[in-house]
């Protein structure tokens, strides 16, 4: 995928969680137009590779994703680069209502499988705490070559969480069938999309739900 069209597996992430946005707001009767976009804040790290010591070094940038793109490659060359609003986000902390819409985090995992007690792990469902006003958050976390979907969201702003959960693998879905049949191909063995992945939910307040879509 990055190759056919270009940008990066963060690049895919973004465009997969814009389609899924779309998807989800239409289904709640949502008049989207071409210019309509959702403002997500993107912790990103700046800690350089040759640095050393305990501790994460984040700034966080504002990121229009953009839902109102009907066409899956189109939403990919529009977060390819992305356009970073870092100023603003200086001050989110204390006015996250007024300048953001969602929150999206991307943590790397382990590379490789892992065991306990011979048990793999297979996969990791990440929970992301929702800032003040917010009602839905992103979290996504790779896992053995697997990129693993958690929604975060408030239960009463957002009582079809499941059907957000379900716009992710469609929107997925959407994405890789625009592509070649040998860059499907390449994306299935390079990013683990296949057989044998589930989804796993769970509600609460804030309530929770987590999917698997590999990206």
């Amino acid at each position: 995928m990055r190759r056919a069209h270009g940008g990066t597996v963060h690049d895919v992430v973004m465009a997969v969680l814009a389609g899924a946005l779309r998807s989800w707001l239409q289904r709640r009767g949502q008049r989207l137009s071409a210019a309509t976009t959702v403002r997500a804040m993107v912790p990103v790290s700046v800690r350089g590779r040759s640095r050393a010591g305990a501790g994460n070094e984040i700034s966080a940038h504002l990121v229009d994703l953009p839902v109102g793109l009907a066409d899956p490659l189109a939403r990919l060359a529009d977060v390819s680069p992305p356009l970073l609003h870092e100023l603003g986000a200086r001050v989110a902390g204390r006015h996250a209502g007024r300048l953001y819409d969602v929150l999206v985090t991307t943590l790397p995992g382990p590379p490789r499988v892992l065991y306990a007690h011979g048990a793999p792990l297979l996969d990791l469902f990440p929970m992301v705490p929702l800032g003040s006003g917010q009602a839905v958050a992103f979290g996504v976390v790779t896992c053995a070559g697997n990129a693993d979907y958690g929604i975060t969201t408030d239960n009463d702003a957002v009582p079809d969480v499941d059907a957000l959960a379900d716009a992710l693998r469609e929107s997925l879905a959407e994405l890789v069938a625009r592509a070649g049949a040998a860059a499907r191909r390449e994306l299935m063995a390079e990013l683990g999309l296949g057989p044998g992945h589930g989804t796993s939910r769970s509600t609460g307040s804030p309530a929770t739900a987590s999917t698997d879509p590999p990206v």
